[in-house]
Protein backbone atom coordinates (compact mmCIF):
# COMPACT_ATOMS: atom_id res chain seq x y z
CA UNK A 1 0.00 0.00 0.00
CA UNK A 2 2.63 2.46 0.93
CA UNK A 3 4.03 4.04 -2.06
CA UNK A 4 7.91 3.22 -3.10
CA UNK A 5 7.87 6.36 -5.56
CA UNK A 6 6.89 10.36 -5.20
CA UNK A 7 5.82 12.60 -7.74
CA UNK A 8 8.26 15.45 -7.10
CA UNK A 9 8.28 19.49 -8.82
CA UNK A 10 4.57 20.11 -8.53
CA UNK A 11 4.86 23.69 -8.19
CA UNK A 12 3.10 25.32 -4.39
CA UNK A 13 0.91 26.91 -6.65
CA UNK A 14 -0.81 24.16 -8.34
CA UNK A 15 -0.59 21.91 -4.55
CA UNK A 16 -4.67 22.87 -4.34
CA UNK A 17 -4.90 19.78 -7.48
CA UNK A 18 -2.55 17.18 -4.69
CA UNK A 19 -4.91 14.67 -3.03
CA UNK A 20 -2.20 12.83 -0.86
CA UNK A 21 1.26 14.52 -0.29
CA UNK A 22 4.56 13.86 1.83
CA UNK A 23 7.27 15.83 3.31
CA UNK A 24 10.55 13.78 2.55
CA UNK A 25 14.36 14.48 3.32
CA UNK A 26 15.81 16.76 5.73
CA UNK A 27 15.19 19.74 3.63
CA UNK A 28 11.45 19.07 4.11
CA UNK A 29 11.06 19.21 0.08
CA UNK A 30 6.89 18.57 -0.68
CA UNK A 31 5.72 15.66 -2.83
CA UNK A 32 2.65 14.20 -4.25
CA UNK A 33 1.20 10.57 -3.63
CA UNK A 34 -1.94 11.11 -5.51
CA UNK A 35 -2.63 14.24 -8.02
CA UNK A 36 -5.27 15.30 -10.14
CA UNK A 37 -4.68 16.63 -13.94
CA UNK A 38 -6.17 17.88 -16.72
CA UNK A 39 -5.00 16.50 -19.84
CA UNK A 40 -5.46 17.99 -23.59
CA UNK A 41 -8.44 15.41 -23.87
CA UNK A 42 -9.92 14.83 -20.49
CA UNK A 43 -8.44 14.52 -16.42
CA UNK A 44 -6.64 11.61 -14.59
CA UNK A 45 -6.02 10.78 -11.41
CA UNK A 46 -2.26 10.20 -10.93
CA UNK A 47 -0.87 8.23 -7.69
CA UNK A 48 2.11 6.05 -6.54
CA UNK A 49 -0.20 4.18 -3.88
CA UNK A 50 -0.19 0.53 -4.91
CA UNK A 51 -3.47 -1.12 -4.58
CA UNK A 52 -2.39 -4.92 -5.34
CA UNK A 53 -3.98 -5.99 -2.18
CA UNK A 54 -7.53 -4.26 -3.24
CA UNK A 55 -9.98 -6.34 -1.19
CA UNK A 56 -7.72 -8.03 0.96
CA UNK A 57 -6.46 -4.57 2.67
CA UNK A 58 -9.61 -2.45 4.60
CA UNK A 59 -7.45 0.77 4.00
CA UNK A 60 -6.38 0.40 -0.05
CA UNK A 61 -9.93 -0.92 -0.66
CA UNK A 62 -11.28 1.99 1.05
CA UNK A 63 -8.74 4.60 -0.59
CA UNK A 64 -9.19 3.18 -3.97
CA UNK A 65 -13.04 3.53 -3.78
CA UNK A 66 -12.49 7.00 -2.35
CA UNK A 67 -10.43 7.64 -5.46
CA UNK A 68 -13.29 6.34 -8.00
CA UNK A 69 -15.70 8.33 -6.61
CA UNK A 70 -13.90 11.66 -6.23
CA UNK A 71 -13.11 11.18 -9.96
CA UNK A 72 -16.56 10.52 -10.96
CA UNK A 73 -18.06 13.17 -8.99
CA UNK A 74 -18.79 16.60 -10.09
CA UNK A 75 -16.14 17.88 -7.84
CA UNK A 76 -13.61 16.59 -9.85
CA UNK A 77 -12.19 19.33 -11.58
CA UNK A 78 -8.34 19.22 -11.77
CA UNK A 79 -6.61 23.15 -12.70
CA UNK A 80 -2.88 21.73 -13.08
CA UNK A 81 -2.98 21.29 -16.99
CA UNK A 82 -0.77 19.08 -18.79
CA UNK A 83 0.17 18.91 -22.27
CA UNK A 84 1.32 15.83 -24.23
CA UNK A 85 1.98 18.10 -27.15
CA UNK A 86 5.72 19.51 -27.86
CA UNK A 87 6.14 22.75 -26.17
CA UNK A 88 6.75 24.61 -29.02
CA UNK A 89 3.10 23.97 -29.94
CA UNK A 90 1.84 24.63 -26.66
CA UNK A 91 2.91 28.36 -27.47
CA UNK A 92 1.42 28.26 -30.94
CA UNK A 93 -1.96 26.85 -29.29
CA UNK A 94 -1.92 30.26 -27.09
Amino acid sequence: MAPEHIIQDVPASDFENVLAGITYGWLNKNAALALQLKLDHGSALLTTFKFDRYGIDPYATTLLEQFISHITSKEFEPRLIISSRPRAQQKEAV
